[in-house]
């Protein structure tokens, strides 16, 4: 179980993967279904925290894996879409 500091700490790490796959992908209106629910499963997540940092719901309510989970996704997924950006600029390097 965390304590108050690493919840906020949790949060803010939250809102920036957040704030970096949207910038990267161009937007939250993408027409990858898996990344609309990893947006939508993000958004819970920081109303969970909010509440959590606000004493409004008990930390031992909270799976921490199921977070950390969904940290590694968001991971995967900007390697992923820098790792094909980079194969489109090399191709494109080639071809031109």
């Amino acid at each position: 179980m965390l304590g108050l500091r690493s919840h906020d700490t949790r949060g803010k790490q939250v809102v920036k993967r957040l704030e970096r796959i949207e910038e990267i992908s161009g937007g939250r209106d993408v027409d990858v279904p898996q990344i609309q629910g990893w947006f939508a499963e993000g958004d819970e997540i920081v109303s969970v925290i909010t509440q959590l940092v606000h004493r409004e719901l008990d930390p031992r309510s909270v799976n921490e894996a199921e977070i950390r989970a969904w940290q590694a996704d968001g991971r995967e997924i900007e390697r992923n879409y820098l790792g094909n950006q980079a194969k489109l600029a090399a191709r494109s390097a080639r071809a031109g």
